[in-house]
């Protein structure tokens, strides 16, 4: 993974097995300071009552670069049921009310540049390509990380190696 200002967010995973799921939502626009605090407490009060069949999970939940939500599980404590990860939708499509964002839309794309990180969707990147506000190597997260694992190694990332690299 490129180095971001993660070591806050590595310090909260550190005892998370690798094989954790990760789940990630990608907001149409950035958060504010403000809205960024708000929901960082509220996915510490959802994380810390999230359960499964009655049965805490070893959650947690944070804010990435103000515009990205990721949720994290391990669950070589206690297993995600489709109960607990409908909760977690239900939670997220709250945030999502609440704060007028979209957090479901995959065509969403962060892409990072000399100026910081910008939001944008996926159909545009042959167009910013072209127009040469963008190339293969600019800097994107990655939403389909799946694991902790994944999300050290290729959450930042290149367009050039990750999924999104077919649509350029």
């Amino acid at each position: 993974m490129i180095a971001t200002e993660n070591n806050s967010i590595e310090k909260l995973i550190a005892d998370f097995d690798p094989a954790s799921k990760v789940w990630v939502y990608q907001s149409s626009r950035p958060f504010t300071s403000a809205e960024e605090n708000e929901i960082s407490q509220a996915l510490q009060s959802f994380t810390k009552q999230w359960a499964a069949h009655n049965i805490q999970l070893k959650a947690t939940g944070f804010i990435v670069e103000s515009r990205v939500i990721v949720l994290m599980v391990d669950e070589t404590h206690t297993d995600a049921s489709g109960c607990s990860i409908d909760t977690s939708v239900h939670f997220i499509q709250g945030l999502e009310n609440e704060y007028g964002v979209e957090l479901f839309d995959r065509m969403i794309v962060h892409y990072r540049d000399v100026e910081g990180w910008h939001t944008t969707t996926l159909s545009t990147l042959p167009d910013l390509i072209s127009q040469h506000l963008i190339s293969k190597s600019t800097i994107v997260i990655n939403p389909l990380v799946a694991t902790k694992e994944e999300y050290q190694h290729s959450f930042v990332t290149r367009i050039e190696d990750c999924w999104m690299m077919q649509f350029v």
